[in-house]
């Protein structure tokens, strides 16, 4: 099984002197490669992979809400999670990228 903690983030981590919101839907894997938020019960669902494909598409909350079978709610958390932890995505596609680009360069033929 895989290692989950609820999503309880400090005030001085979120950018606020207020007390930051505890996520309900959203929990981080500490052994997970990926450091941002996933959804609670969808241990392979991270945060930017929804919030993302709902832009792209154009979506509303209840139109994504049905289609990734999610709350309402557990996109509002979500939008509000992408929002302030925006640098923890934008590290998170960073490093996939270069991982990418490692693995095509090790399985690609050598002169």
């Amino acid at each position: 099984m895989t290692n989950v903690h609820p999503l309880d983030i400090p005030a001085a981590t979120s950018g606020t002197t207020q007390a930051a919101p505890v996520y309900r839907y959203l929990m981080q894997q500490p052994d997970h490669w990926l450091r941002q938020a996933f959804f609670v019960g969808r241990p392979k669902l991270p945060v930017a992979r929804v919030i993302e494909s709902m832009r792209t598409n154009g979506q509303s909350l209840e139109s994504a809400a049905q289609d990734w079978s999610l709350p309402v709610a557990a996109l509002e958390e979500a939008l509000d999670y992408y929002g302030r932890f925006h640098d923890v995505i934008e590290a998170d596609t960073a490093d996939e990228l270069a991982l990418s680009e490692e693995l095509a360069q090790s399985h690609s033929p050598k002169p």
